[in-house]
Parts: structure tokens; sequence; C-alpha cells
């Protein structure tokens, strides 16, 4: 068997100012780097740390409500990301119509995720990649805030220990 080598990156922010550059697509600005690690990788994921949307649609929080271009996920890709997870504080930052426009965004770059979607159910899903005749399982989940997903609502994947244990048992 050939392997499978997983790089996985902490928070990425394409907005702040950082965010023109995500927008142009300035690959090497923003990554050079790492472009060698994130070339030499089977895998590349990160944690997508705020919404792709041009919307302004900010929620009622304390602290920053973050946000990036949709262009990010092009950038991204052209990086050499594979998947993102969406398990985090910032993903609901601009609500329901933040993270539709964050999905679009990564499916039109060819961008999976995990850890985040429309319910509980979409963001608890494990994504399954397979590379070199490996397959890796990548969950996410966050901290029981106010971007946590539930039975019908939109957001992140709550970091549940319980349910966690559960499902490691039953996969």
């Amino acid at each position: 068997m050939a392997g499978c080598t997983v790089l996985i990156g902490g928070d990425i922010y394409p907005g702040g100012q950082n965010a023109d550059a995500f927008a142009k697509g300035e690959v090497e600005t923003l990554f050079g780097p790492i472009i060698p690690a994130l070339d030499g990788a089977d895998l590349v994921v990160a944690n997508l740390e705020s919404p792709l949307t041009e919307s302004e649609t900010p929620i009622v929080k304390t602290g920053p409500c973050l946000k990036g271009p949709p262009a990010a996920a092009e950038t991204m890709k052209s990086a050499g990301f594979d998947a993102v997870t969406l398990a985090n504080n910032h993903i609901m930052d601009h609500g329901t119509s933040g993270l539709r426009d964050t999905l679009k965004a990564l499916g039109d770059a060819g961008i999976e995720y995990f850890g985040g979607g429309g319910d509980l159910a979409s963001a608890r899903k494990p994504l399954v990649v397979e590379r070199n005749g490996v397959s890796v399982a990548l969950l996410g989940m966050a901290d029981l805030e106010f971007s946590i997903a539930g039975p019908r609502r939109w957001g992140a994947c709550p970091l549940d220990i319980i349910w966690y244990v559960r499902f490691m048992r039953e996969w």
C-alpha cells in the first residue's frame, strides 16, 4: 500500500487584511512558504474560520463578525486545499445566508467540507476521502456556542462527547 500523507492546517481567515489577496487569487502571497508542503500532501485540510459571503448580514454578538470573499474558495483550491471544517465559532457570523453562500462557494471550487451544514444531521456527517487506497474519515466539532446546528437549524457540529463515543462504537 502506498500510504496517504495528510496535512492538517489550522485556521484560515480569508477576510480582514487578506481579503483582497484571497479575492484576487494571490496564492503565492498568501501561502508562499508552505506551498511545497501543500503540494507534497495527498490530502490537505484546514479550518475555514469564517463564512465566505458578500452579504451584509452580521448577526448580533459580542466580538468580531468575520467573513471573507466567496472567491477565497477558488484561491484555497488553487493553493492545494481539498477540504475544510466549518465547525467553529465564526461560521454563523452572517447567519444562514452566510453559511449557504459558503457551501456554494466551496462546492463551485471543488472543496469538500465537514462539521457544518443545514441541520444537525448534515453537520455531524463525516467526510470520507480516499487517497492512494486509504480511506480517511474527518469529523469537525465546535464548542457549544451560538453557531451550533440543531435538528432544523443551520450551523456547526457541536462538541458532544457522548454522541461521539456512540458514533464511533456504531461506525
